[in-house]
Parts: C-alpha cells; sequence; structure tokens
C-alpha cells in the first residue's frame, strides 16, 4: 500500500520534473531521472544517456526502478516479462476512438431581448422515475436555429453563464380568478442542440439538459401512444448533465453521446430508441449513470426489457456484473468486451 501511494506521488511530481519528450525512470527511493535513448530490454538493467547525443551511456539495475514513464505517457513495469512490455506499448499506440458524433460548435441566437423570469407550479412527473419540484421561480429564454426549432433555456448560472435545455414553457390562462398551467411539448423530429446560445452580445454555454425535456405528449384514449418521436439528436460538445428521462420514450435511430458528458439520469434513454436503432456511443468520460438509463432501448432487448444491441464505445465501470442496473443486458457487454477489452 506504502508503494502504491509513493508511486502515485512521484508520478505526478514527474510530471512536472520531466522534460518536454523524455522518458523518465522513477527509482524506488523517488528519484525521477530523465533519460534519452533509453533500452529497458536488457534482462537486468535500464540503460540510458542524459542527453540526445547519447554520448555517456549510464545504467540503473532493474531492481531499484519502480516504474518507467515513456515521452508518449506508456507505462512500464521493468520486472514485467518483455511480451507484457511490448503489449504496454501497443496498447498506447493503438489509436483511440473519434466520437462518431463529433461536429463544428453550433451558436443559436435568443429571439427574445433578455430572460423572463417565471414563477413556475409544482411539478410531478414520469412514468418509470418520479420527479417532483417545488413551486419556483427560474429565468428562462427561447432560442432559434433561424429555422424552425425552438428551444426553451433555463438559466444555471449568471455569472458563468450557464444554460440548461428545459422543458417548452407552460401555457396559462384564468379560470375562476386562478391562474391555470397546462404543460406543453416540443414537437420537435430532428433536434440539433447548440453548444453556445447569444443573448445580445453575450454568450452562454449549454451545460445541461433538464429532466423530461423531451417526454412526449400522448395521444391519450384506448391505446395511449405518443403524438410524435424525436428521431434524431446532435448534442453540444458542452454538455455536462442530461436529466431524468430526459428522452424517454423518443424514436432515436442511434444514440451517440458527446465525450463531455459526465452524468446521465436515471431512465434518461428509457425506451428511445425506434424499431431501426442501431448503436449506443456511452463516451468513458461518463462519471455517472442513472439506474435503467437505457433499458427498453431499441428492438434488440433480452426477454427481461434490457437492452442487447450493439455497443461502440463504454466506460470501464460497466462491467458483466452491474450492466443490469443501467439497463444494458450481459449479452451486449460481452459482446463489447470480446471486441475492445
Amino acid at each position: 500500500m506504502k508503494k502504491l501511494i509513493l508511486t502515485l506521488f512521484v508520478l505526478a511530481s514527474a510530471v512536472f520534473t520531466a522534460m518536454a519528450d523524455t522518458d523518465i525512470i522513477v527509482m524506488n527511493d523517488g528519484t525521477v531521472i530523465n533519460a534519452y535513448n533509453l533500452d529497458y530490454s536488457s534482462k537486468d538493467k535500464c540503460y540510458y544517456s542524459l542527453d540526445e547525443a547519447g554520448e555517456q551511456m549510464k545504467f540503473v539495475n532493474k531492481n531499484d526502478v519502480m516504474i518507467i514513464k515513456l515521452a508518449d505517457g506508456t507505462k512500464i513495469d521493468p520486472a514485467a516479462a518483455p511480451e507484457a512490455q511490448k503489449e504496454a506499448v501497443a496498447e498506447n499506440a493503438k489509436p483511440q476512438a473519434k466520437n462518431p458524433g463529433e461536429h463544428a460548435p453550433v451558436t443559436h441566437n435568443a429571439i427574445e431581448p433578455d430572460f423572463v423570469e417565471l414563477q413556475l407550479p409544482k411539478y410531478k412527473k414520469g412514468y418509470t422515475h418520479i420527479i417532483k419540484l417545488p413551486e419556483r421561480t427560474e429565468k428562462h429564454i427561447l432560442v432559434s436555429d433561424g429555422k424552425d426549432q425552438v428551444l426553451n433555456m433555463r438559466l444555471i448560472d449568471a455569472d458563468k453563464k450557464l444554460l440548461a435545455v428545459t422543458r417548452p414553457r407552460y401555457v396559462t390562462e384564468m379560470k375562476k380568478n386562478k391562474v391555470k398551467y397546462k404543460e406543453t411539448y416540443y414537437d420537435i423530429v430532428d433536434c440539433v442542440i447548440p453548444d453556445y446560445v447569444m443573448v445580445g452580445n453575450d454568450r452562454y454555454t449549454v451545460t445541461e439538459i433538464d429532466d423530461y425535456v423531451f417526454f412526449p405528449e400522448f395521444s391519450g384514449g384506448l391505446i395511449n401512444v405518443p403524438k410524435s418521436f424525436l428521431r434524431s439528436v446532435v448534442f453540444p460538445s458542452t454538455l455536462k448533465k442530461i436529466g431524468t428521462g430526459s428522452f424517454e420514450y423518443s424514436g432515436l435511430d442511434k444514440l451517440i453521446l458527446p465525450d463531455s458528458i459526465e452524468e446521465i439520469g436515471d431512465g434518461a434513454f428509457w425506451s428511445a430508441g425506434s424499431t431501426n436503432f442501431s448503436e449506443l456511443y456511452i463516451p468513458k468520460t461518463v462519471k455517472k449513470i442513472g439506474e435503467n438509463c437505457f433499458r427498453a432501448l431499441g428492438p434488440n432487448i433480452s426477454y427481461r426489457g434490457y437492452y442487447q444491441g450493439y455497443i461502440s464505445s463504454m466506460p470501464d465501470f460497466i462491467t458483466i456484473g452491474n450492466c443490469n442496473m443501467y439497463g444494458i443486458d450481459e449479452e451486449a457487454v460481452e459482446s463489447y468486451e470480446k471486441k475492445n477489452r
């Protein structure tokens, strides 16, 4: 345990100590050596020079070396077998998978001169996960792509200029001298959520999607089905958080989440895939995923309702042992691990 703590401390220190594009030898006593022309192929010694010319070669005994960190970031255990060392170098050399949803930053303009302060009623929503909000005051602004898409944004932080995509505004009317609130819904087929919003000369950054934002309106009657489906969504590269049930009962053909995302709420994509759903991309940067987040996503599901389809990227904390809690079947995780781990 002490050696592990020392290793972490020394490696952190080595970032500041090492020269640019230089291999690093970290000794057991904490000494950091900036090494040129490093050769660790010998059975018991690591050879190196103090300059690029390599005129004066030196060596250290491998038993005295804690770890080697190559200039490209690869970490080598000098005590490991040569085959394992080669695998470490080869693994680091693999190109990182590019997010298929990458795109140039999108900026939309506010269609109101400033934020509107709204007094909102108590809110209760959800089929799979119930959320409750008290009466509250929020500042909203309407944003347009210049065509037919209008989104309602909630001000998160005025100083940092942060916004969240939120539900459409309530329709209010007077009935018997009382204000009556009627919830409205987005009717958008292909949604592009902007990275930035211009309000006058000020640029705001979109970092969140609120709870149940794109939850559809249902027709009612004997067959209660959504009146319309969201078919595609382009997420901003600035997005950090997606709320509970945000895209529940959408009809997405694929789900490519941005590498910026850190947190996804409960049931956010429950039953959110169309009958043509083909790909799920969950970036490795995600730190927290809510329960049943991807349950019943698309037509390819297990008898328990867990997603069994193609996963092109997935964080390491999702394993065969815990994937069901996220709504993903073991079969999908096993298939992913065979190809990627």
